[in-house]
């Protein structure tokens, strides 16, 4: 049996190690692109400096991650004032789940409220953006203890989940997870009418209403032992 353990974690740790290897040549292919780039051309060096940003981060760099994240909104402020609101509330969100990741939860509040104020009067279909920076700021309120805007948050990103996007799945069963672990800790004051709206919820997402009901309803609910996140 023990045999078998080492066996399995030679394997992974080998996969890990070819995974980084793979990761770091990605980021010379992309320093190498950024070589060629001329200067003038600012939103393929943006393209490519976001890029760079995502390969930290899955290599869990997460300060060089924000690093190059910063340098994009540089250029975007400096150089194209006209930046569309979906690529610069992603930048403002993706930048403070670095700074969160990175151990520094105040700033990444201040990004996550400045990708709020990018989406705020937009139209629609934007809303399901709107819902996933409030689950954000929600865990971060909840790591920093503030229960209260956490909730409030959580409850928001809830709302336009329930009512707009069930379908996104993976964002909603997050959320729901999170609202478990804080009612765990307190009792969530819009307990009524979040059992009400999952229970509208439930008759009309039939098999995937019935997990959505049970994450609230049993504290120890382990969404992550269901397959779910």
């Amino acid at each position: 049996m023990i045999t078998v353990k080492l066996k399995n974690i030679a394997v992974a740790s080998e996969k890990a190690i070819k995974l980084e290897i793979d990761l770091y040549e990605k980021v010379r292919e992309v320093n190498y692109a950024l070589a060629c780039c001329v200067p003038e051309d600012l939103p393929t060096i943006c393209d490519l400096y976001f890029l760079k940003s995502q390969l930290y981060k899955k290599l869990g760099d997460y300060r060089l991650a924000g690093c190059w994240l910063e340098e994009t909104l540089a250029i975007y402020y400096t150089f194209i004032p006209n930046i569309d609101h979906n690529d610069l509330w992603l930048l403002y969100h993706e930048l403070g789940l670095m700074k969160f990741k990175d151990d520094k939860p105040y700033e990444a509040l201040d990004y996550f409220h400045k990708a709020l104020q990018t989406i705020y009067g937009k139209e629609y279909s934007c809303l399901v953006n709107f819902a996933i920076v409030h689950c954000s700021l929600g865990y971060t309120y909840y790591t920093l203890g503030k229960f209260d805007e956490a909730e409030k948050n959580y409850f928001i990103s809830f709302k336009i989940h329930c009512e707009i996007y069930p379908h996104a799945l993976e964002d909603f069963t997050t959320l729901l997870h999170n609202m478990s672990e804080l009612n765990n800790v307190i009792s969530l004051t819009n307990a009524c009418e979040i059992n009400s709206m999952l229970k509208e919820l439930t008759l009309k997402e039939n098999d995937k209403g019935k997990w959505v009901k049970a994450v609230l309803q049993e504290p120890n609910y382990n969404a992550s032992s269901q397959g779910i996140i």
